[in-house]
């Protein structure tokens, strides 16, 4: 019953659920360590790729997600969703009806994202 998909879904919307609050308390504790350990870590997600469109709740679950963390650990998290919605050739680029698993499209389209920020922070 508990961080499987279906039943923890609406917990993104409560920062105040015990397993929210786990996750997040996770974020700076990472940070700390690896920051401590000379490395430099950046955070971001996946979003769903099964119905894309500017207007997703689903994005927006996450941003709030994302704006709680920014608020409480002044972490960011890299929001590559704008990137899918403008890149993609079709509403939903999943695997198969059944699972919703990205498809191999969908995975080239974040990549692509994760791979122009890293180059841009690299200054090329």
């Amino acid at each position: 019953e508990f961080f499987n998909r279906t039943s923890y879904l609406e917990g993104w919307l409560d920062v105040n659920r015990e397993e929210t609050k786990w996750i997040m308390s996770m974020i700076p504790i990472m940070k700390s360590k690896l920051e401590g350990r000379g490395a430099r870590i950046i955070f971001g997600y996946y979003p769903n790729t099964n119905n894309i469109h500017v207007d997703d709740p689903r994005h927006q679950t996450w941003m709030s997600f994302n704006q709680e963390i920014k608020k409480r650990y002044n972490v960011n998290i890299l929001d590559p969703y704008p990137f899918l919605v403008k890149n993609a050739t079709k509403r939903s680029m999943v695997r198969s009806v059944v699972d919703k698993h990205p498809s191999c499209e969908a995975h080239g389209i974040i990549a692509e994202f994760y791979l122009k920020y890293f180059k841009a922070e690299k200054g090329g």
